[in-house]
């Protein structure tokens, strides 16, 4: 996918950018296992992503970690 790039798949999870329209999340941290979970994240980003910019949601933040 050219809006995905991984840049971590390990034991404890991955590591992953999402690129939406303009915006660009880096550094997205998961803990489940497998390359088809990072996909799997980023159709629940897009679709959040998708439902606030249709108005559906009335307000939608992402928490940055700060740390694991």
């Amino acid at each position: 996918m050219e809006n995905v790039k991984i840049h971590e798949l390990n034991e404890f999870g991955g590591v992953f950018d999402f690129k939406y329209k303009d915006e660009v999340f880096q550094n997205i941290k998961i803990q489940q296992l497998g390359e088809y979970q990072v996909y799997n994240a980023t159709l629940a980003l897009f679709t959040l992503l998708n439902l606030r910019d249709r108005g559906g949601l009335l307000k939608f933040q992402m928490r940055k970690s700060e740390g694991a």
